[in-house]
């Protein structure tokens, strides 16, 4: 029996550290498994967070295009119409579109201008002198007409007299 006790207890105590190191081993996977979780966890909320961009993104994405669609349809309304002429309506528009056309149209009519360099203009004190001195000739002319009628004789056939009879 002694001879089994000592076969048994190295047996035993192989026993005993391979229990010690399963132990270790199992309390090292239960460190391992418990970061995986929280690891888990960590990437289930930015998983979430993920889907919250990307569901973000889609709805202003479907947001741009349908303002998208709208600009596209106003681009098409506008070049269907036709283009006012400035010289003939001049009247003030009440949308974007007309006042934005009214300008490309006056831009036009603008764009065919002739611009003459060189000439002075005359300014606000020549045109008082000018007006000044054609008032002045007006004045003038006036006055040498009302002399030439108190100067002139009129001829009568004979004077008119109640007494006297006219001669014939």
């Amino acid at each position: 029996m002694a001879e089994m006790v000592q076969v048994i207890t190295p047996i035993n105590a192989n026993q005993t550290e391979a229990i010690n190191r399963i132990s270790e081993d199992v309390s090292s996977l239960k460190e391992h498994v418990k970061d995986l979780k929280t690891e888990i966890d960590n990437l289930r909320f930015e998983n979430e967070k993920i889907k919250h961009n990307i569901e973000n993104l889609i709805r202003k994405y479907n947001k741009k295009d349908k303002q998208i669609g709208t600009l596209d349809s106003e681009i098409k309304n506008l070049q269907s119409t036709k283009l006012i002429d400035p010289l003939i309506t001049t009247t003030v528009s009440s949308t974007i579109e007309e006042t934005v056309m009214a300008e490309l149209s006056d831009r036009l009519v603008r764009s065919k201008n002739i611009i003459i360099t060189g000439l002075m203009e005359k300014k606000y004190l020549i045109i008082k002198k000018e007006k000044r001195l054609r008032r002045e000739k007006c004045l003038v002319y006036l006055k040498i007409s009302q002399k030439i009628v108190q100067n002139q004789k009129y001829y009568t056939p004979g004077k008119v007299c109640a007494t006297q009879a006219t001669p014939t």
